[in-house]
């Protein structure tokens, strides 16, 4: 039945059909351990394996060179950055330990069940690493998700020493499906918030995708005065940067959920707004760095959030907002206006100038922008995994591409054409002039 279709009806059989939705292939989770920094000269790797949302995690442990000065080892909250001592809790910060686990009431190592420990206690769960040189074994934790709210992927693992100071740590990364391509996208604040907001997401052949990492690196300038604030994405699509943010921008809520429900929580994000993040996973922090896990909301498809608006609020006021612009390969198509546009066409030509699966490119929201008075159209589109900018710049002029061919006389007629955004590198610059104008206005207000 895997590529099939299950609908549902009414409830007499002759009604119409309710919803519907394609039957996919349930990828696996699998995860391991990146590159080794810090002080220690420790090697090997740990592997992270789920086969069903609520089955056990197995764990296999493989490290050498521990030289007998390691101690416990946990997963901790936040994956390394660059330009901070690699393992210190100002770079990732303490353990993972989303449910708020007693540690004092913790049995002794590898006395207790799983879900007496901090989720990223591995040491607790199943005894720690002294007195090891070379070490090998495998667990199964049923207390250390790979997907949903509470998922390890995207965060960091620390060996600590004996005395408890931190030995190496490495980045915990989602290993590649073979046939699985990454897109990612971010929102970069340039006004009274200052910082970025990336997505990363695996998609797959079959339509299908993993959960979207959300990494959060955001501070609020002195000017505004706040430590937290609310967070949405957009209804309306986004057709260029612009400064000014969306003052009655509804939530995007494509499967029409009713409006901030009780029935939304991090656990149900079934019965929330896809643009909800609040509610999926509270409120955001203005003077550190989060990251969170969020299995609805998607970056590919006609369910994409790319080119929508992330808006930050304190209360009733809006703080800030930034476009999601794609970070993977995209481009914009400008052709000469046709009666009927297909998107399934338009993305099966563009598939085939690159020589991809039709289901590695999504069309973009707000396709269909006139342009050249209304003479001519312009479509976005991204294409998920690595693509060359030569590939792409072949769709434009491509017979191929056949009525959605660019036009040189809609070029002329004052239409941008092909303009690969990888950042859009020039929007972001004229948004950060405009957005710095904006601070030094509230600034200035404010002295």
């Amino acid at each position: 039945m895997i590529g099939r279709s299950l609908v549902i009806h009414g409830p007499d059989e002759a009604a119409r059909r309710i919803a519907c939705a394609n039957i996919t292939l349930l990828r696996f989770p699998l995860a391991q351990t990146g590159s080794w920094q810090g002080s220690g000269s420790s090697e090997g790797n740990i592997h992270f394996l789920q086969l069903s949302p609520q089955g056990p995690t197995h764990i296999h442990v493989s490290l050498t060179c521990l030289d007998d000065k390691a101690g416990g080892y946990h997963i901790h909250l936040l994956p390394i950055k660059s330009g901070l001592e690699a393992c210190s809790n100002e770079n990732v910060k303490g353990h993972f330990n989303p449910f708020g686990v007693n540690i004092s009431t913790s049995p002794t190592p590898g006395n207790g069940t799983v879900d007496q420990y901090e989720i990223g206690d591995i040491s607790g769960k199943f005894g720690s690493l002294v007195n090891q040189n070379q070490f090998e074994n495998h667990y199964r934790d049923s207390n250390m998700p790979l997907s949903g709210p509470n998922s390890i992927i995207g965060r960091s693992l620390v060996i600590h020493y004996r005395n408890g100071s931190r030995m190496q740590c490495a980045d915990i990364t989602a290993v590649n499906s073979l046939d699985g391509q990454w897109i990612v996208a971010k929102a970069i604040f340039n006004g009274p918030v200052k910082g970025t907001v990336t997505l990363s997401q695996q998609c797959f052949p079959d339509g299908s995708f993993s959960d979207v990492t959300l990494l959060v690196d955001l501070i609020a300038s002195s000017a505004v005065n706040v430590t937290k604030a609310s967070w949405y994405i957009t209804e309306n699509p986004v057709n260029e940067l612009v400064a000014e943010c969306p003052k009655n921008g509804a939530i995007y809520n494509p499967f029409n959920m009713s409006a901030q429900s009780s029935n939304c929580s991090p656990l149900t994000y079934l019965a929330c707004e896809v643009g909800d993040l609040t509610s999926k996973h509270g409120s955001v922090i203005l003077t550190q760095r989060q990251l969170f896990t969020d299995a609805q909301l998607q970056l590919a498809g006609d369910y994409t959030v790319v080119y929508r608006a992330l808006v930050l609020k304190a209360g009733n006021m809006i703080l800030d907002c930034a476009a999601i612009i794609p970070v993977s390969p995209s481009a914009q198509q400008v052709f000469p206006s046709v009666t009927s546009f297909s998107r399934y066409d338009f993305r099966k030509r563009v598939a085939e100038v690159l020589g991809v699966q039709i289901s590695r490119v999504s069309i973009l929201p707000g396709a269909l922008s006139t342009k050249a008075g209304g003479k001519c159209q312009q479509v976005r589109f991204l294409v998920s995994g690595d693509m060359s900018s030569k590939k792409l710049s072949a769709v434009k002029d491509s017979e191929m591409m056949g009525m959605y061919r660019q036009a040189e006389w809609c070029m002329k007629s004052g239409a941008p054409g092909f303009h690969p955004t990888h950042g859009e590198t020039v929007h972001v610059l004229s948004l950060a002039a405009v957005y710095l104008l904006r601070f030094l206005t509230v600034h200035w207000t404010a002295q």
